[in-house]
């Protein structure tokens, strides 16, 4: 996997992490998944990150592995076991409640990670770039409320 991708990938899933597993249609999430995957690697390659550029994302991001990777993790387990919590039954609001609480503290050290890693590789980008960055990041945001007005539009047939 390209430095470009792994980078919109790393980022991608932190921000599909943060949004959580509010709604659950597994159709509209696959579709939508596939879409991004062939895109993802078209739009970082509009950056025109150079070799050099590269190598400094590679070693930011392993910097970083050590940290970021047990926290995901973490995250993910919580996340699973909050959506077994939902299920139960009979409802334990005190189990949802305190599995939640737990996944926002985790939520909050990704977040921080996160801006440590945006802000190191913010720094070896030139100021174009990280203009492109930021459209980027604003597609995507557009690209998630166009999937929550799908669910939505879905849900209400």
């Amino acid at each position: 996997m390209k430095t470009r991708t792994k980078i919109l990938t790393i980022l991608g899933a932190t921000m599909l992490l943060m949004l959580g597993d509010a709604v659950s249609v597994r159709q509209a999430a696959a579709e939508q998944k596939a879409r991004l995957a062939s895109g993802i690697a078209s739009k970082l390659a509009s950056l025109d990150i150079t070799d050099a550029q590269k190598e400094q994302i590679r070693s930011i991001l392993r910097n970083h592995r050590e940290i970021v990777m047990p926290l995901i993790q973490d995250y993910v387990a919580e996340r699973r076991a909050l959506r077994d919590a939902v299920r139960s039954s009979p409802v334990n609001e005190d189990a949802i409640r305190a599995k939640s609480a737990t996944i926002a503290g985790q939520q909050s050290d990704l977040a921080v990670e996160l801006a440590y890693i945006s802000q190191e590789i913010r720094n070896v980008l030139t100021p174009e770039q990280i203009e492109k960055v930021d459209t980027l990041l604003d597609e995507r945001d557009i690209c998630v409320d166009n999937i929550l007005d799908r669910i939505g539009n879905r849900l209400a047939e």
